[in-house]
């Protein structure tokens, strides 16, 4: 087994506990002009939970799980406003 495939079955089993579902692996984030895939959890991290990889430069990043919301909210707007 490889990073990848452990990094989205580690992402499979723990995603419930963070409201997300296993569509939401590898979904885009975007913020402050970059783009994030969601790879993971940092289950003990109240502030920062999500694991993000960077389209950029592939570095991993944490981020707080608001910031997947809002990411989420914008993108619905975005589709009623089309």
């Amino acid at each position: 087994m490889n990073k990848e495939q452990a990094q989205k079955e580690n992402f499979e089993k723990h995603c419930n506990d963070c409201g997300l579902n296993k569509e939401d692996y590898n979904k885009e984030i975007k913020f402050k002009g970059e783009i994030y895939n969601l790879i993971g959890f940092r289950l003990r991290s109240k502030k920062y939970p999500l694991l993000v990889k960077s389209k950029r430069n592939g570095k991993m990043y944490k981020m707080p799980i608001t910031l997947f919301w809002i990411n989420v909210y914008i993108s619905q707007y975005q589709e009623i406003l089309k």
